[in-house]
């Protein structure tokens, strides 16, 4: 179905025909009079509202016109807000912006018994605003300055930015307000340094200062991510390298195989079952996404069997109590309790560490025996263990070398029991 609405998308694109928006048993078209919602209306409605709210409150502030508010990246501003920055970060950005922090102009405004001079406390300028804390030339605020800028460019090159916009972002910085973007391209730049150029000095330092950068950048530093075939590139949208996942989903399925990786014996599953266990955990984390739910879906099936077959009144546990057996009329009474000292009565278990090793290698050999069995069981009803229902269909996507930690695993277990079981083979 998806390949038949494809072309007949790229049909109507090459021809002009499209189909009409409106469908036959559609109950409900929420339109704009340009576009169609297609998602959540509220959350469609809030934002268009939000956005129109923003653009006439920039344009009466004078601080973006209506043609800059659209050149703002604002969705990626948004993004780091949210997850980058603590409430009390918030709240000071805001008052950063409509001029509300504690500035001495400020200070002076609120409270002038105490704060009697709007001017500057370091280099004597008659007005200390928002904008002059930043371009100070005092000594100790000129310092404070250009450590900041050391560490951003520190923090862009761990980041693998493109190196043509880290030096632009570096060098524009350190002109601090006396220096602009095309001004620093030099002769035969590509053309698309020269567009992000205009549009930053057309937005000008102080929307840059304060993060209402050019999506220029965002697209730039993308391209330079898939040139390069960065892995920061799937941090930035999953869902375009994974098979429709995004960066949370991608982060939760992996963090669910780590556990069952983690988990999961080998040894505890069935003998075909065992084989899930034999990937290579790289290759699975590169593959589709439909790869990584199935092999967890399946792990968790197989554990789910084993623990809930039981034969001959076996328990899964090699540690656990045997079932007592009914009693009947004809049964032999319950012996008695011996009781203690005191009135107490004295436990009836015996201690693990009086188990002899002959019994200890009898569960061993129960529970071989009882796997042998269900796999036997299984096979003569004539139905599939998870394993091969896994494999069949996706058998090409998960035949790997196998996983170096189970190899690890099960070197580890042969020399446990080599060490301290030498009568089990």
């Amino acid at each position: 179905m998806d390949s038949l609405a494809k072309g007949v998308l790229k049909g109507g694109l090459r021809s002009g025909n499209v189909i009409d928006p409106i469908f036959p048993f559609m109950y409900l078209l929420i339109t704009d009079g340009s576009e169609s919602i297609a998602s959540s209306p509220i959350n469609t409605l809030y934002h268009k509202e939000g956005e129109r709210t923003a653009r006439q409150l920039y344009s009466a502030k004078n601080i973006l016109t209506g043609i800059q508010f659209d050149r703002v990246d604002w969705e990626n501003f948004g993004r780091t807000t949210k997850t980058e920055f603590l409430p009390n970060m918030r709240a000071w950005y805001a008052k950063h912006i409509w001029k509300c922090n504690g500035s001495m102009s400020r200070l002076n405004l609120i409270d002038p018994i105490k704060y009697p001079c709007p001017s500057c406390p370091c280099c004597s300028c008659p007005i200390e605003d928002k904008d002059h804390i930043i371009l100070c030339p005092d000594e100790g605020r000129t310092k404070l300055y250009k450590d900041g800028v050391t560490k951003l460019d520190v923090w862009l090159r761990q980041q693998r930015t493109d190196p043509l916009l880290r030096r632009l972002i570096r060098q524009y910085l350190s002109g601090r307000s006396q220096t602009t973007m095309m001004s620093l391209l030099r002769p035969g730049t590509q053309a698309k340094y020269v567009r992000l150029a205009e549009e930053h000095d057309d937005l000008g330092w102080t929307n840059f200062i304060e993060g209402r950068i050019s999506r220029k950048f965002f697209e730039i530093q993308l391209q330079f991510y898939v040139t390069k075939r960065s892995r920061k590139n799937s941090q930035i949208h999953y869902a375009a390298h994974y098979g429709g996942e995004t960066r949370r989903e991608y982060d939760e399925i992996m963090r669910t195989i780590s556990h069952l990786v983690a988990d999961t014996d080998p040894e505890d599953l069935l003998p075909e079952d065992s084989k899930l266990m034999e990937i290579d955990f790289n290759q699975l984390a590169k593959a589709n996404s439909n790869v990584r739910r199935n092999w967890a879906s399946a792990v968790v099936a197989a554990r789910t069997a084993v623990r809930n077959l039981n034969f001959d009144g076996d328990s899964d546990s090699d540690d656990a109590a045997p079932r007592r057996p009914q009693r009947s009329d004809d049964a032999a009474p319950r012996r008695p309790r011996r009781a203690a000292q005191g009135g107490t009565s004295r436990p009836a278990h015996r201690s693990s560490r009086q188990r002899s090793r002959p019994q200890y290698q009898t569960q061993i050999e129960r529970r071989g025996e009882r796997r042998r069995k269900t796999y036997a069981v299984v096979r003569e009803r004539g139905q599939l263990t998870i394993t091969d229902m896994f494999s069949r269909s996706h058998g090409s996507q998960m035949d790997a070398e196998g996983s170096q930690q189970y190899r690890r695993r099960r070197l580890r277990r042969n020399e446990n029991d080599s060490g301290h079981n030498p009568g089990v083979t």
